[in-house]
């Protein structure tokens, strides 16, 4: 713990958060929707038994001992490294409450904290705190009801949109160039390129799959089970290249990525083009990085032979997710026997992936699941996936 604390002292608070949620350390701090745009954070009120223990309390604690705030020998003070942990939330220009989704009474009392893109990209405006109204939502949450996990079980949904429009600003000077309207974000997209026409993804085996972009997620859909082989498109004048595999192009390619691209995405795209092999079974999900294509760094519950973390080994075949085994694991956890066990494989492009690196601080991220195993963990059947969006196919 001491050198989690001597390390965190400059850390931010959303990296360490959601680098909790994705460990599953803490009962009750989990996504709120299948975007992962906002999170629960278990929140039992101190008069109620939240000071005396529970998860909320452990992570208040783990979010002092991050910071240095816990001197060894020092009386416990839950009451405190609450009141720590909500300023945190409260100050940071990332967080924002979101009152009408949050569940203060009954057993599992949650808030609800919806993640805010960096201020750059708000246009230099951080939310207001303290007496600003909160803002109005479409309606009320269908999970806020449940027994505090959310419920993605279903075909994974787009990125949410941005909540907040600006207001319209007066046209600028045609002949003032520093008035020019800042250029467009920059989007990722995969398209699949198969020689024959894709079958839904219907069964628990079917791939989804999520890419990320610079912390913000890009592109997630269902695929059917089967092989695929994921990467850039060949690049200009090549000769094509026969194969029987479809194709999952991530564009636009390097060639054609705008001036505004993270200066390092287009040498991570390029080390990709030999392609990684994908492949979701019925026993499980495996990998191959083809030779020549940049490293790819896989932290997945049953990597073998990979290293946890490490780059995956050129030309050999790895199972990163084995469904016996994560059935295995669930049917432990529900006896009382074992912590509740990881589905995601997350994969980080030309990056190492460090105990708490992920999504949220590394360029370029893919992200693999089975249809069967988020709602084998919610207690849903499992034998149909979600149906593959049409934008998914070829």
């Amino acid at each position: 713990m001491a050198a989690a604390a001597a390390g965190g002292g400059g850390r931010k608070l959303r990296p360490w958060l959601v680098a909790q949620v994705e460990s599953g350390r803490f009962a009750g701090l989990v996504w709120d929707d299948a975007g992962r745009s906002a999170l629960r954070i278990p929140w039992q009120h101190a008069g109620k038994g939240g000071a005396k223990g529970g998860a909320g309390t452990a992570l208040c604690q783990a979010w002092a001992e991050f910071k240095g705030r816990l001197r060894p020998g020092a009386r416990p003070d839950p009451a405190g490294w609450k009141t720590r942990l909500r300023c945190a939330l409260n100050k940071s220009p990332e967080f924002e409450e979101v009152p009408g989704r949050s569940r203060l009474e009954g057993p599992r009392p949650y808030k609800v904290y919806r993640l805010l893109p960096p201020p750059q990209q708000r246009g230099g405006q951080t939310p207001k705190r303290g007496g600003s109204r909160p803002r109005k939502e479409a309606g009320p949450d269908p999970t806020a009801e449940g027994d505090g996990d959310p419920q993605p079980h279903g075909a994974l949904e787009p990125p949410p949109s941005p909540d907040e429009v600006p207001a319209e600003e007066p046209r600028p000077d045609a002949g003032d160039p520093s008035a020019a309207p800042p250029p467009a974000p920059l989007k990722l997209d995969i398209v699949v390129e198969s020689p024959e026409p894709l079958p839904l993804a219907q069964g628990g085996a079917c791939l989804g799959l999520r890419l990320w972009l610079g912390g913000s997620p890009a592109w997630q859909g269902w695929l059917p089970p089967g092989d695929y082989l994921l990467g850039p498109p060949a690049p200009p004048g090549a000769p094509p290249r026969p194969g029987l595999l479809p194709r999952l192009l991530l564009l636009p390619p390097p060639e054609a990525l705008p001036g505004g691209a993270p200066p390092a995405l287009g040498r991570l795209l390029a080390g990709l083009r030999p392609g990684l092999l994908v492949a979701s079974a019925g026993r499980g999900l495996f990998l191959r990085r083809r030779a020549g294509a940049e490293g790819v760094h896989c932290r997945a519950p049953h990597a073998r032979p990979a290293p946890e973390g490490g780059a995956l080994p050129e030309g050999e075949l790895v199972q990163a997710f084995d469904a016996q085994r994560f059935r295995e694991e669930v049917g432990r956890h529900r006896a009382g026997l074992g912590p509740r066990p990881e589905h995601r494989v997350t994969l980080a492009v030309g990056q190492e992936l460090g105990p708490h690196d992920g999504p949220h601080n590394r360029t370029l991220v893919l992200q693999l699941e089975q249809a069967f195993a988020q709602q084998l963990l919610d207690g849903a059947p499992a034998a149909v996936g979600p149906p593959c969006p049409a934008a998914v196919q070829a």
